[in-house]
């Protein structure tokens, strides 16, 4: 059974985007993962990580990084979709992420976001791979902008 650590995606937030601006960046997380198989190839999991995000830009929002997901797999491959939160209770982003059947690839959306960064929308993709006691890497990039 193998478990895909939907540990992910990164929504760079620049405060200082005025037109779309293209991002990139990683995220390294640790992920607490619960899975319950229902079948002999098939289960349901739920997972939460946090981190940090890793980009070029010297505005991107600050740690703390958490992702809160769950997901189904079969025999075909993992799938699942969640939520992350980037900065803290004042300065924030929420963006979503989904990942499609059997890929460890995606897309990310933000959803809301907060303080000095209200009013930034944005999207793009990812790809995650999963390392060792929990660990995973997410490639992302897209494009951002402020009102």
């Amino acid at each position: 059974m193998k478990v895909l650590i939907l540990a992910l995606i990164g929504a760079s937030t620049i405060a200082t985007a005025v037109a779309a601006e293209k991002v990139s960046g990683n995220n390294y997380m640790l992920a607490d993962v619960k899975a319950w198989p229902t079948g002999e190839t098939t289960g349901y999991w739920m997972s939460s990580t946090k981190g940090v995000r890793v980009s070029d830009d010297p505005d991107a929002l600050p740690e703390p990084t958490e992702c809160n997901g769950a997901g189904y797999w079969d025999a075909n491959g993992d799938w699942g979709e969640g939520i992350c939160r980037y900065g803290d209770a004042t300065d924030f982003v929420l963006s979503s992420y989904k990942v499609e059947k059997g890929a460890k690839t995606g897309v990310w959306e933000i959803l809301q976001a907060g303080g000095k960064y209200e009013g930034l929308t944005g999207s793009g993709t990812f790809e995650s791979t999963r390392g060792q006691r929990g660990a995973s890497v997410s490639a992302w990039e897209g494009e951002v902008s402020m009102p």
